[in-house]
């Protein structure tokens, strides 16, 4: 699925200038942990392209961070509902996002991925999953690119989606689903894992 995708950390606050050397108080950042390379957990700590940048101009302005972790869907509730003061998680920017947050200069740009498992040996291209479940997770914008090539297609593939990435890797294993659909950097990280990429 060559479909670009243009990351961002969003409602990034403005963190430019000196700072004055004083504690200007704590800003509340959401991300999953389960974004890699931007935000995941190694050690049982945040760490990340997004996590190390957000700190660092957050502690150059004078500011602390306090992070919270949650699914997609959930920080991206809590940023709406000012529970969380920005996020940080590889967020692409789309139309309907920009109406709503405010993001920093976009900084990657990604395609999303489909991969099943490499026990299905029926399915090795795209084409492969007429007919099939493929999974996504919930909120994302690669669950909405698979929506839109399900329908420009005509697939007939039934979509299903997930709070989260491992719940929906580990449906993959048990042939509960038939694909899963992330962007390539993020699924990099489950090369220990028994998939495989589809072809066009």
């Amino acid at each position: 699925m060559k479909k670009i995708i243009i990351f961002t950390l969003v409602s990034l606050f403005v963190l430019a200038g000196c700072s004055s050397g004083k504690d200007k108080g704590t800003i509340v950042v959401g991300t999953t942990g389960q974004s890699y390379p931007n935000s995941y957990e190694k050690d049982g700590k945040l760490v990340g392209y997004d996590i190390e940048v957000f700190e660092k101009a957050a502690q150059k302005a004078g500011y602390k961070v306090k992070w919270v972790k949650a699914d997609f869907s959930g920080i991206m509730g809590q940023l709406d509902s000012g529970r969380v003061d920005s996020v940080a998680n590889a967020v692409a920017v789309t139309d309907e996002r920009k109406d709503k947050y405010q993001f920093s200069t976009p900084y990657s740009y990604i395609g999303s991925q489909i991969v099943t498992s490499t026990k299905n040996k029926n399915i090795n291209q795209f084409s492969d999953l007429k007919g099939k479940t493929v999974a996504g997770v919930m909120g994302s914008n690669h669950t909405q690119a698979l929506t839109q090539f399900n329908k420009d297609k005509n697939y007939n593939m039934k979509t299903k989606t997930y709070e989260n990435r491992e719940s929906a890797m580990l449906d993959l294993d048990n042939h509960r689903i038939d694909g899963y659909i992330n962007s390539s950097s993020v699924l990099s990280a489950e090369k220990n894992k028994k998939i495989k990429t589809l072809n066009l």
